[in-house]
């Protein structure tokens, strides 16, 4: 492997990590044909997104047009436009003495395909700009090489123009059905029907414990999925009912493989797992809140200083630092980032959901690792067993509540939020959620009565914060964090992990405080 194909894995991989591109192929299969991508530009980042969304094998072929002056006014980005991605330069400034297609023409004469921007320029607007006369002239002359357009969604605000340091947010990479524009009429014609379909896409050891506990959840979920499989065989396979039980099947599989990985990586492994976790969260958050172009070095701060930071803290188990330092530091800190961009609009609406959207995806989910920290006498390196018990009460807490909501049919509390939450309900799964607790103290340093009262409090905080969490996406207007129907092309993190990021601090500290820990 060259250098340039290592340079190339680790921008392919960056620019997922960032930004979670994935290609969607709405109109055609991705294939190693000849063709001609053209794409709205909105950032420096739209030919890397496109690049990281392609498949493997079309990258070799698939070069992109750069300006000269600018790609090659370093030797950095000359040797990446050059030796990573194989780009075609052209000079922005025609003269009579050169054509500035030339270069492209040869490209397509040796077979390669291109990624072209015919706005010409960058647009932070949503609709493309009027297209360039290149693609035409292009497709005039190489009539059989299909005309692939691409819609590239929400990438100016991960790095808006004029800023070089990207932001974590979902974007989308959307390719649409190809297009011959041969024997095409006029130019201007050729042009708005590219521009249309562009706009239509969007006595055990301690480790024998553990290793026990975790034959008896995944043998107790391997039960559960089979007898699950059974009785959905009558289903239909497209139906929403189906589809439902066997997403949050899924989900718990990979919510028991998360909590295995914790442990077997001991506290720094599973520290730095929820970190990506919270760095995941945070990036669905913001993705779906209304954010400006001032905010730009607000959300660096959120992601690059404030989240690293947090975890740093909590691994070094600075347990008073840990509990004050987003809810004061950090509060006055974003505000003060913000101000300094210069821009009063909103300002206080802004502030609100990037301080909220830290508070949940950082603060509160910091907290579960941190149950692997406590130093309990008599109770040291099992720590898996209050993580375990925090969950285990949360989720029973999450089903019992909506089980009662249906067999209750009580009025909703907030009928606007969620039709299914009410007094009863909520009180019936908090109830449930102390129950099993008491039945779990055994894998806890908790007495009976104390486990029945942390389970009480862990799975009521829960519902309480999923309650929040329903709120927040009525506002934003989406039934799901992660619903792939929208622009953000999430996965849905924030939905799993929704009421543990409201449990995990209420049950850490009551535990702390009670402990004097």
């Amino acid at each position: 492997m060259t250098s340039a194909d290592a340079a190339g894995g680790v921008l392919a991989f960056i620019a997922r990590l960032i930004t979670g591109a994935q290609g969607h192929w709405k109109g055609c299969p991705p294939k190693a044909e000849q063709r001609i991508y053209f794409a709205n530009h909105q950032s420096h980042l739209d030919w890397v997104l496109i690049w990281a969304a392609l498949p493997h094998e079309l990258r070799a072929v698939t070069r992109p047009i750069a300006a000269r002056d600018y790609w090659t006014s370093t030797p950095l980005k000359q040797w990446i436009t050059t030796e990573v991605f194989h780009a075609v330069y052209v000079n922005r400034a025609r003269t009579d003495e050169q054509d500035p297609l030339e270069p492209l023409l040869q490209a397509l004469a040796s077979g390669d395909s291109l990624v072209i921007f015919p706005e010409g320029t960058r647009s932070n607007k949503g609709e493309p700009q009027a297209f360039k006369s290149g693609l035409f002239h292009l497709a005039q002359q190489f009539p059989g090489v299909q005309l692939i357009p691409a819609w590239i969604d929400n990438v100016q605000r991960v790095m808006p123009k004029g800023e070089v340091v990207p932001v974590p947010i979902l974007c989308t990479v959307t390719f649409g059905a190809p297009l011959l524009l041969a024997g095409a009429g006029t130019r201007c014609g050729g042009g708005a029907a590219a521009g249309g379909v562009m706009r239509e896409l969007r006595d055990l050891s301690v480790d024998q414990q553990v290793g026990l506990l975790f034959v008896v959840l995944f043998g107790l979920l391997a039960l559960g999925s089979l007898a699950v499989m059974l009785l959905l065989r009558r289903e239909d396979e497209a139906s929403e009912r189906r589809l439902r039980v066997l997403r949050d099947l899924r989900a718990l599989w990979v919510g028991a493989l998360v909590f295995w990985l914790a442990w077997i990586t001991a506290p720094v492994g599973a520290t730095l797992l929820f970190a990506m976790f919270s760095f995941f969260a945070l990036r669905e958050f913001i993705t779906l809140m209304h954010t400006r172009r001032a905010d730009h070095r607000s959300l660096l701060l959120a992601f690059f200083v404030v989240l690293p930071l947090q975890y740093v803290i909590a691994g070094g188990r600075w347990f008073d630092l840990f509990t004050v330092f987003i809810p004061v530091y950090v509060f006055l800190a974003i505000p003060v980032a913000s101000a300094l961009a210069g821009d009063p609009q909103r300002f206080l609406e802004r502030n609100a959901k990037i301080q909220w959207g830290i508070m949940v995806c950082v603060y509160g989910l910091s907290h579960a690792p941190a149950l692997l920290l406590l130093n309990f006498p008599r109770y040291e390196g099992r720590g898996a067993f209050l993580l375990f018990f925090l969950v285990v009460v949360a989720v029973v807490a999450q089903l019992v509540q909506e089980a009662f909501s249906r067999w209750l049919r009580r009025r909703p509390v907030a009928r606007h939020i969620d039709r299914s939450f009410s007094y009863r309900a909520w009180l019936a799964g908090a109830l449930a959620a102390g129950l099993v607790g008491a039945l779990l103290y055994w894998t806890t340093p908790f007495k009976a009565g104390q486990a029945l009262a942390m389970g009480f409090i862990a799975g009521g905080a829960g519902t309480l914060g999923e309650l929040v969490m329903k709120a927040l996406k009525k506002d934003a207007g989406v039934r799901y964090w992660g619903n792939r129907a929208s622009v953000t092309g999430a996965v849905g993190l924030l939905d799993r992990v929704a009421p543990l990021c409201f449990a995990a601090p209420v049950f850490f500290h009551s535990v702390r405080w009670y402990f004097k820990l």
